[in-house]
């Protein structure tokens, strides 16, 4: 049974996860396109080319490409809209002209003097 209590409880942490989400990464993203598109492929520094599904949004489908995990120093990233359909296959657009950025250094200074506390 479902009590006052136990509504706030779910309703906290579905906050929580939705505002988490929101803002748990940097993102690369593209402009929306009203094109029948099903994902985006995308190639960083040059590997090996990776797709992900678009993003939906109320302007239409754009790539948004997670860079969160990308190690720091200078980085080159092109994309392209895919559609993979069961009936005709795969077709891709042709890739973007790279984007070039840069992920920061973490400059974050060391703990000062551990011990231990009682």
């Amino acid at each position: 049974m479902w009590d006052k209590t136990m509504t706030k409880v779910v309703s906290v942490g579905l906050l929580m996860a939705i505002s988490f989400s929101a803002y748990s990464a940097p993102f690369v993203v593209s402009d929306p396109t009203s094109q029948t598109v099903t994902h985006c492929g995308y190639i960083l520094d040059g590997g090996a080319k990776i797709d992900s599904l678009v993003a939906v949004s109320p302007l239409g489908k754009s790539c948004k490409i997670d860079i969160g995990k990308v190690l720091p120093g200078s980085h080159s990233l092109t994309a392209s809209f895919v559609n993979i359909d069961p009936t005709f296959g795969r077709s891709e657009s042709v890739m973007t002209l790279p984007f070039v950025f840069a992920v920061p250094l973490d400059t974050l200074n060391a703990p000062g003097m551990l011990r231990i506390v009682l």
